[in-house]
């Protein structure tokens, strides 16, 4: 169905509107004894609003602006500085935006409607739980209701993020878009990572000097072997990595669909992932290859011969990379000693097993309730050492119905878009494959490290979630025949 246009004589009221309510809040700001430095940007962005007018402030606009908000905005290093019960900061801000102007949509244009998924019994069973472990622990969710309702809303927003996508991407070209600005900004990301890596500069680390209504946190200062980590604008290496894993087979795709330039972004996607030096990374890049191995494996036969020129490149991008990953998994390495680590301290993935056998002991359905540990050395009322394993702090906090949710809920996707995508040899079955890789990698990248504690990984998953489900809806003909 085709979009109402919107009469033309009511855009400028629209744009004078808008422009009146920001400059009503910049006033109000200004007069309330803020600096200069948080009201003027406030008065950039009504100009901005003003001159771009509904293009913006469209819902594919928006989209735009959680996109790259998501991909190029650290939300631990970043906050709006607002005096609120909780943390203001731009991921709230996008999604919470997104989702109002979505449902105004609803309201006022017959063409925007809500979309049921395929998997909306999956994503209801794992949001149910999460819900029903909270009233279950009542008496331990009640002290710190503060933190739990924090991290119970975030679990939201990624939901209804999901549901504004499924809803509004209906065709290719929709999906194609968000495919490319997904590639094209984690290949940026990646870049920087590796920049940072050889320099110890991170650019992302200076945007409140472009917006100077974000308030800086310094980011932590992490090596493994002597090695620098790169962080770029994730919140700690390992999301990184798991973030370009999980892009990686996107650029795939528009590879087989878009042209061969493509092939520049899909290097630097696993160049930055080398610069995290992250061990799970490297496990999750394995599984996209293995992943492709089994449903395109005659197309896989074919870029054998390319493997010698790729690690050379790789040498040369981000030399040592190669020698420590040879190094971290090699015979003799410390792999495992490593992950022993001594209880009570947030350093080994398998010293904290005994935790999830005392939680199946005494509270084996919901668990402890969702968002009841508070965790990080020197976090104020912390209660928990950090994991490091996101299927065990599912233990933990939701019982064995918070497991099962989760790998229902994983099998249900992998092995619908990977049987479509098998099926399928058009550039539909491509990007199903990739997305079928992308989840299964995340999947797995989850029992080595607390996934869902960080906030780009976890966002670009449901985002690839809602791809996918866009584009199992068109059928191979209509993909094809949609293709810009």
């Amino acid at each position: 169905m085709t979009a109402v246009p919107v009469p033309r004589s009511r855009r400028p009221l629209f744009q004078l509107a808008v422009l009146g309510t920001v400059l009503v809040v910049a006033t109000g700001a200004a007069t309330s004894g803020l600096s200069a430095k948080l009201t003027l940007p406030v008065l950039l962005v009504a100009g901005i609003l003003v001159v771009a007018g509904r293009k913006v402030l469209s819902l594919n606009g928006v989209i735009w602006i959680v996109l790259l908000d998501v991909l190029f905005v650290p939300v631990t290093r970043y906050k709006f500085p607002v005096h609120l019960p909780f943390d203001l900061d731009p991921y709230r801000v996008v999604v919470g935006g997104l989702v109002l102007a979505w449902l105004a949509a609803l309201l006022v244009d017959p063409s925007v409607r809500p979309r049921r998924s395929d998997f909306r019994a999956c994503v209801a069973l794992v949001l149910g739980v999460a819900l029903a472990s909270e009233v279950a622990n009542h008496a331990r969710v009640s002290p710190i209701s503060s933190h739990v309702i924090k991290d119970f809303t975030y679990f939201v927003a990624y939901v209804l993020l999901f549901c504004v996508l499924v809803s509004l991407v209906r065709s290719r070209r929709d999906v194609d878009r968000i495919v490319r600005v997904l590639v094209g900004g984690g290949s940026i990301v990646a870049v920087c990572a590796v920049i940072e890596s050889r320099t110890g500069f991170n650019p992302f680390d200076h945007l409140h000097s472009l917006i100077p209504i974000l308030q800086y946190y310094n980011a932590q200062d992490l090596t493994r072997g002597g090695h620098f980590r790169a962080l770029a604008s994730a919140d700690h290496p390992i999301a990184l990595s798991a973030m370009l894993v999980c892009v990686l087979p996107l650029a795939v795709y528009l590879c087989r669909t878009r042209g061969k330039i493509w092939w520049l972004a899909t290097f630097a996607l696993v160049v930055g992932n080398l610069a995290t030096a992250s061990r799970t990374g490297i496990v999750m890049l394995a599984v996209v290859v293995l992943v492709y191995v089994w449903l395109r494996w005659k197309e896989m036969r074919r870029l054998w011969p390319a493997l010698v020129p790729a690690l050379i490149a790789v040498h040369f991008a981000v030399p040592g990379a190669l020698g420590g990953i040879y190094a971290s998994f090699a015979p003799g390495s410390n792999l495992v000693s490593s992950q022993q680590g001594t209880p009570g301290l947030e350093n080994g993935r398998l010293s904290h097993y005994w935790r999830a056998r005392a939680v199946l002991e005494t509270d084996p359905l919901f668990g402890h309730g969702y968002g009841t540990r508070i965790t990080g050395v020197g976090t104020p009322g912390a209660n928990s050492p950090v994991f490091d394993n996101e299927w065990l702090d599912t233990i933990v906090d939701t019982g064995l119905a918070g497991v099962f949710a989760w790998l229902f809920f994983f099998g249900r996707v992998v092995t619908r878009f990977g049987r479509d995508g098998k099926r399928d040899q058009s550039a539909r079955g491509w990007l199903l494959v990739g997305v079928c890789a992308s989840l299964l990698a995340f999947g797995v990248g989850m029992f080595f490290y607390d996934a869902f504690s960080f906030t780009q990984v976890t966002a670009v998953f449901w985002i690839i979630v809602a791809i996918g489900v866009a584009a199992r809806r068109l059928s191979p003909s209509e993909f094809s025949a949609a293709a810009a």
